[in-house]
């Protein structure tokens, strides 16, 4: 999903080619001693972002019910409105595909809270939605809109695209 975050999380024995836990001094397997962290390496820079993934809950019975106008309306004010939710904390959203938003935190800006900061976001998406069903989902339909979310944090090498 993000071209330019490869997986880190192992600190690789320079001895042996064994992968160790990110936080190990000595290896494993061969009992070498790991070189320190570095926050560069060959291959891109140690970041820990965190990704917000959001979807709503039984979009596609809603948009049986509904009135396709509607749908069209009530899913555009949802994605304008993550988006402003999800830049207000820091964040950038980084695909929006249906009723999914995905978006990083600590990528390329850094805040030594971006894993927080993802949770409000989180927090605030979810108020969003209760509102936006209030005011604008069909009595008719006897349906509320409700929000999904999942987060994930953890390092990575975040390397730049060859055009930079």
């Amino acid at each position: 999903l993000f071209p330019y975050l490869s997986a880190a999380m192992h600190r690789i024995c320079h001895h042996c080619g064994h992968p160790n836990s990110p936080r190990g001094t000595v290896c494993a397997r061969c009992d070498a001693v790991l070189p320190a962290p570095d926050s560069r390496s060959p291959t891109g820079e140690r970041r820990v972002p965190t990704i917000l993934f959001c979807d709503l809950v039984g979009y596609t019975r809603w948009t049986e019910l509904s009135d396709p106008e509607m749908v069209d309306l009530v899913l555009g004010e949802f994605r304008h409105r993550a988006e402003a939710i999800v830049v207000h904390y820091g964040g950038q959203v980084t695909q929006i595909v249906g009723d999914e938003v995905m978006s990083l935190f600590g990528y390329p800006v850094a805040h030594d809270d971006d894993p927080l900061r993802c949770v409000w976001a989180a927090r605030d998406l979810h108020a969003m939605v209760r509102e936006l069903s209030a005011s604008t989902v069909e009595p008719a339909c006897d349906f509320q809109l409700r929000l999904h979310s999942g987060l994930a944090t953890g390092q990575v090498v975040a390397k730049r695209a060859l055009h930079d």
